[in-house]
């Protein structure tokens, strides 16, 4: 993403107690207002009888303290990766699959961000746990693959996920000034991650990585400079084996090597250093390292188990 546009994913924080949706924009607050001026949503669905409809949210418990007839469901997040998610319960008179409950509520988080963003989103990128559910992977993957299908099923055509507690660590990343060893509590109602991570500036890691490539440059650059001349002799000399003799094995040898391999090296630095420029590699930080550790980590675990 370049940082000095707006982000065209929508970031949807699907939680078991709250849920939050972000949209990043530079210079502006990325957390969206969900409901009465507040950026999160109590992840709760009121199935109104008397009026028949549903309501979300903190309106969701106020009608439902308040007395009126229906059903309140919530933590809704607990039903990725149970039996029950392949079973439907019955609200207003009608069969409710718990998939399509899932989507009732993604949905709104869905609707409301755009409602704020003035736009529609076809990209989203969903918080999740290390694990859905710990010790069995199948249902870990279960979970997964079913909030992709219920995505899809909003007009979501890209979907990717981002581990809770990295992408904690992205945003502390932002405001550090040397680099540190970070332990990660991300304490939730339905799981909780506990991660180690070590961070480090981001716009020192960049300037960081571009003076080192520009000294490579040069360093390179002086070096095909300093061979010229030798270069400009040895072809003036021409390959005899006497004239070879007379000027030097070494240096024709050097009069070859150095320029094709500090060209092949100005090369290799200058594609570091555009990738660099444009935000990728060193530039990003090393939460992105920690984000690709975590999956490895959780992929590793899962063919490890039981």
């Amino acid at each position: 993403m370049n940082p000095s546009t707006a982000a065209r994913a929508l970031g949807i924080d699907f939680g078991t107690s709250n849920s939050t949706v972000g949209w990043w924009r530079p210079e502006v607050e990325p957390l969206i207002e969900l409901e009465d001026g507040k950026i999160t949503l109590p992840s709760v669905v009121f199935f109104n009888v008397e009026e028949r409809r549903p309501v979300y949210g903190r309106q969701a418990l106020g009608e439902y303290l308040e007395g009126y007839e229906g059903r309140l469901m919530r933590s809704l997040k607990s039903l990725l990766g149970s039996k029950l998610l392949k079973s439907e319960t019955t609200v207003l008179g009608s069969a409710l699959p718990f998939k399509d409950l899932l989507g009732l509520f993604i949905g709104q988080l869905k609707a409301r961000g755009e409602a704020a963003a003035g736009q529609a989103f076809d990209a989203v990128v969903l918080g999740r746990p290390v694990f859905f559910v710990d010790d069995d992977p199948e249902a870990d993957r279960e979970a997964q693959d079913t909030l992709v299908q219920v995505a899809n099923k909003l007009g979501f055509k890209e979907v990717s996920f981002q581990y809770e507690p990295i992408a904690a660590a992205f945003d502390y990343e932002r405001c550090i000034q040397r680099e540190e060893l970070v332990l990660i509590v991300d304490i939730g109602g339905g799981t909780s991650d506990f991660s180690l991570v070590r961070l480090a500036p981001r716009p020192l890691q960049r300037l960081i990585g571009i003076l080192a490539c520009l000294c490579c440059l040069g360093y390179a650059g002086l070096f095909m400079v300093a061979s010229y001349d030798w270069v400009k002799t040895l072809f003036v000399a021409g390959i005899g084996a006497e004239d070879l003799d007379h000027f030097g094995i070494l240096q024709a040898y050097i009069a070859v090597v150095v320029p094709v391999g500090f060209g092949l090296v100005l090369l290799r630095y200058l594609e570091i250093l555009v990738n660099l420029l444009r935000g990728r590699q060193l530039g990003l930080g090393l939460a992105d390292e920690a984000a690709e550790a975590s999956k490895l980590a959780g992929e590793e675990a899962g063919e490890n188990r039981p």
